[in-house]
């Protein structure tokens, strides 16, 4: 039920990104990853300045292992896009680890420090940074770093698209 009004929304419009990312989500959360690239992809197509579904887009390649460059790659856009979002710096500081990317890596892992001092990620990231030494230049997949990465099925549940006033689209109530 909620696919088909989805779908109907983007059909009025297709740019309408509330719609097009709890799409995605949905997919994402169904073990449709295809269908959910699909919709974040044609998204971006359309709007590629909206960081919230370059994250999005980040998060889900990261579930496949072979498409961690594709993942660090979207994820290194929204970060750009977001750069006060420090989940961001987070998953793409992992992703960066993980493709061999270590002073990228400690970059994205220091600015979310920079930004989040106290959570259990913060403990986490400084694992990560730790663990990847000044002369550390080999790939360190996450879960080698002893860490529950933040880009799972669970934390994508809560990433639902809210607008905000400043993204209000016109003529929409989210």
């Amino acid at each position: 039920l909620a696919e088909r009004h989805y779908l109907a929304a983007l059909r009025i419009d297709p740019d309408f990104t509330p719609a097009r990312a709890n799409l995605a989500q949905l997919y994402a959360a169904s073990s449709r990853n295809r269908d959910a690239e699909r919709i974040l992809v044609e998204g971006l197509e359309r709007l590629p300045n909206l960081g919230e579904l370059q994250y999005s887009l980040g998060l889900l390649l990261a579930e496949d292992k072979t498409r961690m460059k594709e993942s660090a790659a979207a994820l290194g856009r929204a970060a750009k896009l977001l750069p006060g979002r420090a989940d961001v710096h987070y998953n793409l500081g992992l992703t960066l680890a993980g493709i061999g990317a270590v002073a990228q890596a400690r970059e994205h892992l220091a600015r979310y420090l920079e930004q989040d001092e106290t959570s259990p990620w913060a403990a986490r990231a400084r694992a990560a940074l730790a663990s990847l030494g000044d002369d550390v230049v080999r790939k360190l997949p996450a879960h080698e770093l002893g860490l529950e990465p933040f880009h799972d099925r669970r934390h994508l549940r809560r990433q639902l698209f809210v607008e905000d006033e400043a993204h209000a689209h016109p003529g929409h109530v989210v």
